[in-house]
């Protein structure tokens, strides 16, 4: 199961389609491509593109977040068709409101938003101007010598070929972006995307734990977290409780815990 962590309480809001925003940053005349903005209070999208370069580099791209910020209040009014039928057909709105949903439901509602290639684009041309400028390992790692061969990446050229790419979604898009960050091995270096990134935590139901026997220290076994029991039958209902037990053969799941 997902957690939803507690920034999430922004995105309910926001769960309108992406159709919808998109008409009313057409309606105002906000470009996509950080051209164009209209009246004296519209923030230049570009200014919400941040990256920071210090000793630990960290590359931020919130511009999908600026457009969901600025366009929320105002998509209600422009939908064309029937507000309940909106959300009843937006995947994200059928978890906005759950504590816990299923990974299936998280990656539907993340998968919603398409792909955009002049976000693309931009994304791109700042990441690699970044770190062609600022970052002192990107040469290194073209050609890393053993034991470290397996961190050889040509992250420039990684950039180039994700700027000629077509995705399915902006999620796509942003997974791609990121395990090719995750390839340089190197905790100086990091992409993140907070439309995506840290909004929910994976919860292992049944954490694994080496406890010993009372007045046997000497004997130990592999036993599921005693409080876990707990915590699964407060959070998930006994119907979940008694999926997880039938799987594990139907036993009590306090035996597994202290047995």
């Amino acid at each position: 199961m997902i957690h939803a962590r507690s920034r999430r309480r922004y995105y309910a809001p926001f769960a309108q389609s992406l159709l919808e925003i998109q008409r009313w940053l057409d309606f105002h005349g906000i470009s996509l491509d950080c051209s164009v903005s209209s009246g004296p209070n519209v923030t230049a999208p570009w200014k919400s593109l941040s990256y920071m370069v210090s000793s630990n580099l960290y590359v931020v791209r919130e511009l999908a977040m600026y457009y969901l910020l600025v366009a929320a209040p105002s998509s209600v009014t422009l939908s064309s068709g029937s507000p309940l039928e909106s959300r009843q057909s937006d995947p994200c709105a059928r978890i906005v409101n759950q504590a816990w949903s299923n990974p299936s439901e998280v990656n539907s509602c993340l998968s919603s938003f398409p792909f955009n290639t002049t976000l693309r684009d931009n994304v791109a041309d700042i990441l690699s101007k970044t770190f062609s400028q600022f970052h002192t390992s990107t040469n290194f790692h073209l050609n890393m010598p053993d034991p470290f061969t397996e961190v050889t990446i040509d992250l420039l050229g990684e950039l180039r070929r994700i700027k000629t790419t077509t995705y399915i979604s902006d999620f796509a898009f942003h997974r791609d972006i990121s395990t090719t960050f995750k390839r340089l091995g190197d905790s100086h270096a990091g992409y993140v995307n907070y439309c995506y990134d840290s909004l929910y935590s994976t919860y292992l139901p049944f954490p694994l734990a080496v406890l010993a026997r009372p007045g046997a220290i000497d004997v130990q076994n592999i036993h599921i977290v005693p409080e876990a029991s707990e915590v699964v039958a407060n959070e998930f209902g006994d119907e979940a409780v008694e999926i997880w037990q039938a799987a594990l053969g139907g036993r009590n799941l306090t035996e597994l815990c202290m047995g």
